[in-house]
């Protein structure tokens, strides 16, 4: 983080990059609208410009954010994990961060889910999803109390702890994660856990065991870019499964609720269109089609889904 605006570092590399004999493209997508962007365009002989909304170019510069961000964090290799060490005064280089987070409507339906990062790189086949079964209503503290009791006291059977937890939240739910360690008399294991921005102009914040007030996370070093991306991804994890969980509940309560179909016939509608959606977009003919279900049922059930409508 060098203390510039972000535009001006822009301008600057682009001019740097492009001054030394480069293959010049007709179009440059940059993440921010420039102030010079007509005279740098005039001066490097292509058009500059940002999203604005644009699908293809979104994509584009997404593609693009994401290769920098592996290659940064693929060059720094240990040095990225020795920076997290030193800089959130961790005991131990993090070589396994396991990351928490929560999803849930209302209290409905609540999930945890846990992602498992090996050297800075996502160990998939590590990857955990935790319905809530203890807690009612909105208690994310109990949610996460939950969810991180029942991994830890597994890592202990098994033997294999992470160096660090992260947990998405603030200072009470990183509370919340020491004391589940005090609770299982487990050491040597370091706890952060990092707060989003509540409003665009502020950073996202890292709050630690021994420090009162937040660590705010600079865009561009290594080690904000990682906890951001663990972060990002515990969430993504716990997202899709909350959604995938709650399209199962509705494909339940409907086709449960259609006179007639029962455990088996539903299971031999949901093998034939893969889900509800695929279901209500047979006809007739294509119901009537599935073992089980005849002109008269695949009928009814096509009146009951569509509501009379033909």
């Amino acid at each position: 983080d060098i203390g510039l605006p972000d535009e001006e570092v822009i301008s600057s590399f682009l001019r740097r990059f492009y001054q030394k004999g480069r293959y010049i493209p007709q179009e440059v997508v940059v993440p921010e609208e420039l102030e010079d962007a007509s005279l740098l365009s005039a001066y490097l002989g292509t058009r500059i410009v940002s999203p604005k909304g644009e699908r293809r170019r979104e994509e584009l510069l997404r593609m693009a954010e994401e290769n920098a961000r592996e290659r940064l964090l693929g060059a720094g290799g240990e040095g990225v994990l020795e920076e997290l060490r030193s800089r959130f005064r961790l005991n131990q280089l993090p070589r396994r961060i396991e990351a928490f987070d929560i999803s849930n409507i209302g209290g409905e339906m609540a999930v945890g889910s846990m992602v498992v990062f090996l050297d800075g790189s996502p160990a998939k086949d590590h990857y955990r999803r935790y319905r809530i079964k203890g807690v009612k209503g909105i208690d994310d503290y109990a949610m996460i109390y939950e969810i991180l009791r029942r991994r830890m006291e597994r890592a202990q059977k098994e033997g294999e702890m992470p160096d660090l937890l992260l947990i998405d939240g603030g200072k009470g739910h990183l509370k919340v994660a020491l004391k589940v360690l005090e609770e299982l008399r487990i050491k040597g294991v370091d706890c952060l856990s990092i707060a989003k921005r509540r409003v665009q102009a502020e950073e996202d914040r890292i709050f630690i065991p021994q420090g009162k007030d937040p660590i705010v996370l600079k865009d561009r070093r290594p080690s904000s870019l990682l906890l951001k991306r663990i972060r990002d991804e515990a969430h993504r994890f716990a997202i899709s499964y909350h959604r995938r969980l709650r399209r199962k509940e509705v494909t339940r309560s409907l086709l449960d609720d259609i006179p007639g179909i029962g455990p088996q016939k539903k299971r031999a509608l949901l093998r034939r269109f893969g889900d509800l959606e695929g279901v209500m977009g047979a006809s007739v003919e294509e119901l009537a089609g599935v073992p089980g279900i005849g002109a008269k049922t695949a009928e009814m059930i096509y009146q009951y889904l569509h509501g009379g409508a033909r």
